[in-house]
């Protein structure tokens, strides 16, 4: 069995060693939201650089004992491994933190001691928009790690997930301990200073208000896409704000999305992205969960490729112009493998219409 180990990461590996030095620690404190080196003046962002390249030469070195003491993170996940008996290269790390400059420098020390003590896998994960600087830029964060996770888990469904909250921000940790009732199956926390791991399954949650989206379901969709709509009275106003989802929405969203996308192909919802007279019939015979929900995708990404003037194109989409004469301008692959069928499509007087699924030219 594989883990796949979803770890919520603060800067305290960053900032607690820097106590004994109040100037630098004042730095790390005063620019802890800061989003870019240049934000940073370049005589304080180096000083902070040269306290980060002490601590990971040190870091290089650490034995577990060392580590515990030093990471809330590695801590908790050290002692959920060791009673759980679980190898480092059966592990596979995911270090989610903020998006500023000091998280993820910190979040960079964790990973090197990761590294050097094998595991399966280590990815440092910036989520946009997560960091505690007003509340709107954080409640957006909080939508896209929901979305970060969701798609996380779709993607990979041999695994066991794991949501590690015991480090990071409690505002962000908290959030997690939440979402992990929908998306892990199991939570770990550990109270510091305590020897035990506390240990949450998955909850065996049905979300009633799931129905309230199927009941207004194209214009969730939109949302979820970006699109503005003339009215939001009829929605929940606890799910939707400012023409937005909140974090709860995005829960709602996605855990809507989880079943609905590899049902059926739903209904086409932006005016600039159309279906020709012969898409449905193409399609009919599509009748793998997998393969439905990558479709449903497409058509999604090619309305935010419109909706971003073409500067949205992911390689999994892959939307270009057709040279010759084949009935079709354009096309885009279908599912991400090779030799993938294709959605033929026509442009017209700015509109794509999703003229059919077929093999490819």
């Amino acid at each position: 069995m594989n883990y796949q180990i979803i770890n919520t990461c603060g800067t305290s590996v960053l900032t607690n060693p820097a106590r004994g030095d109040k100037e630098l620690y004042d730095v790390l404190t005063k620019y802890s939201n800061a989003k870019r080196e240049e934000d940073i003046p370049s005589e304080i962002y180096k000083k902070v650089h040269n306290h980060w390249e002490k601590l990971i030469n040190q870091w290089n070195t650490k034995n577990e004992k060392d580590v515990k003491t030093s990471s809330a993170e590695l801590n908790c996940l050290l002692t959920w491994q060791r009673k759980k008996n679980i190898d480092n290269k059966k592990c596979f790390c995911y270090l989610v933190h903020t998006d500023t400059v000091f998280g993820e420098l910190a979040a960079s020390l964790i990973e090197e001691w990761l590294k050097v003590n094998k595991y399966q896998g280590v990815v440092l994960e910036k989520i946009e928009s997560l960091n505690t600087d007003n509340l709107d830029s954080f409640e957006t964060g909080l939508s896209n790690l929901v979305k970060w996770a969701f798609n996380l888990k779709k993607n990979d469904k041999s695994s066991k997930f794991i949501f590690n909250t015991a480090g990071g921000f409690k505002s962000v940790s908290g959030f997690t301990q939440i979402l992990g009732t929908f998306l892990a199956d199991e939570t770990i926390y550990k109270f510091e200073g305590g020897e035990e791991v506390l240990e949450i399954p998955r909850l065996p949650i049905i979300w009633s208000e799931t129905e309230s989206i199927k009941q207004f379901l194209d214009d969730y969709h939109k949302i979820s896409l970006g699109i503005h709509l003339q009215d939001y009275s009829h929605l929940n106003s606890l799910w939707v704000k400012n023409g937005e989802f909140s974090p709860w929405g995005q829960i709602a969203w996605e855990n809507t999305k989880l079943e609905l996308y590899g049902e059926k192909i739903l209904p086409f919802v932006f005016d600039r992205v159309v279906e020709g007279k012969n898409f449905r019939k193409s399609v009919k015979n599509v009748t793998i969960e997998d393969r439905i929900w990558e479709i449903n995708e497409r058509i999604d990404d090619l309305c935010l490729y419109k909706l971003s003037n073409g500067d949205y194109n992911p390689k999994r989409l892959d939307y270009k112009q057709l040279k010759g004469n084949h009935g079709f301008t354009h096309e885009c692959d279908a599912w991400a493998i090779h030799g993938a069928e294709r959605l033929f499509c026509n442009e017209k007087d700015g509109i794509i219409i999703v003229e059919e699924l077929n093999k490819h030219l």
